[in-house]
C-alpha cells in the first residue's frame, strides 16, 4: 500500500514537471507570459464591472481569435453582443458575452502584435496563460520569467519597428 502511494505521488510529481516543460520554445514562453499578463489586467477590469466571468467561454474565444480559425459564433453575432454590452444592455447569454469579450481581446492583441511587430503568438500558450490567470492557479513560469519574456517580446517589437523605418 505504501509503495502504491509513493508511486502515485511520484507519477503526479512527474506529470506536474511534464506540464511545466510544455512551454519549451521561446515563442511558447513569451506567448504564455503575454497571455498571463494580459489576463491579469482583464480579470481586474471584469471584476470592476461585476461581470459573471465564465473562464471556459472567455478562453474559448481567446483561443479561436488567437488561432485565426473558425468561431463558435458568427462575427456579426460577436459584434452585436459586444455592442449590446457597450450600451449597457442586459446580456441574456452570459456564455456568448464572455466568448465575445475573449475573442475581441485576443483579436485586438494578436492583430496588434502582427501589425506593429510582425510577431506571431502561439495560440495554445497564449490562451493557456489567460486561462491560468483566470483560474488563479500557480503560473507555469515564475514572475521573473514572465517579466523577462514580456520584456523580450517588447524588445523584439521595437527592433522590428525600427527595421521597418
Amino acid at each position: 500500500m505504501r509503495k502504491g502511494c509513493i508511486l502515485l505521488v511520484s507519477l503526479l510529481l512527474f506529470a506536474c514537471e511534464a506540464e511545466k516543460k510544455e512551454l519549451a520554445t521561446e515563442n511558447e514562453r513569451s506567448s504564455y507570459s503575454f497571455g498571463y499578463t494580459i489576463g491579469k489586467d482583464v480579470v481586474r477590469g471584469l471584476e470592476k464591472l461585476s461581470l459573471n466571468l465564465d473562464p471556459d467561454a472567455y478562453c474559448k474565444g481567446v483561443m479561436e481569435a488567437a488561432s485565426g480559425g473558425g468561431t463558435l459564433y458568427t462575427r456579426e453575432e460577436i459584434e452585436q453582443t459586444l455592442q449590446a454590452f457597450q450600451k449597457e444592455q442586459e446580456a441574456s447569454d452570459n456564455e456568448r458575452l464572455n466568448y465575445s469579450l475573449g475573442f475581441a481581446m485576443a483579436r485586438d492583441v494578436v492583430d496588434g502584435l502582427r501589425r506593429s511587430g510582425g510577431l506571431e503568438v502561439d495560440p495554445n500558450a497564449f490562451s493557456l496563460g489567460v486561462r491560468e490567470c483566470f483560474s488563479k492557479t500557480d503560473s507555469r513560469l515564475t514572475s521573473e520569467e514572465i517579466e523577462a519574456a514580456v520584456a523580450s517580446l517588447r524588445e523584439k517589437m521595437i527592433e522590428k519597428q525600427r527595421a521597418q523605418m
